[in-house]
């Protein structure tokens, strides 16, 4: 492991400051804000407003699913010292992400928008901000689970199954109940 790495360890492993942690929630609020307002902001008409609807929906189910994987976590609690780890992680992990989302997805949009991207190389383009702002999440996931003393099965059930897994099921339960699954899925998924 080199010096630099050994440092950026151990900064990850040191708890947030109580100012750090209001700053990083409110810089998750805002960017989720941020990208589902993005192609709002982006918007012209060439681009499809379902992008934005569906934006909207997955910045609304994200959130929640934070919510969901704190619940969680917050019922396996081993001792107040791992909670607050997790805690800091979760909120270093959202804050990265989300960085990398709405630079993504924005660039995205800009490009569109000013370099005349066509709609497929648009929406190569979007879907790989939000490709490489989820492999950031996962990996910065697993590195905090391992340093958390957390087992790889462990992390990974959480992860896929109380991240994820909560995501999908909010998304298609939002997407029913606003009848905008019949745009995004062909029909309502629970009829």
């Amino acid at each position: 492991m080199t010096t630099a790495t050994a440092k950026s360890e151990a900064g990850m492993d040191r708890a947030l400051s109580p100012g750090a942690r209001i700053a990083l929630a409110l810089w998750a609020f805002g960017s989720t804000a941020l990208y589902a307002l993005g192609g709002t902001l982006f918007a012209d008409q060439t681009m499809d407003h379902g992008l934005t609807r569906t934006a909207i929906g997955v910045a609304v189910c994200a959130a929640a699913s934070w919510i969901v994987l704190g619940t969680v976590l917050f019922m396996r609690r081993r001792s107040r010292t791992v909670l607050t780890g997790w805690f800091d992680a979760c909120l270093r992990i959202m804050s990265w992400g989300d960085l990398a989302l709405v630079l993504g997805t924005f660039a995205a949009h800009l490009l569109h928008a000013h370099a005349g991207l066509s709609w497929p190389t648009y929406l190569a383009a979007y879907t790989l901000g939000i490709v490489c702002a989820g492999l950031l999440m996962t990996a910065m996931w697993f590195r905090a689970a391992a340093r958390l003393g957390t087992s790889a099965g462990r992390a990974a059930l959480l992860w896929f199954g109380a991240l994820q897994g909560s995501f999908v099921v909010l998304f298609v339960l939002l997407a029913d109940a606003t009848g905008y699954s019949e745009w995004l899925l062909g029909g309502p998924v629970f009829g």
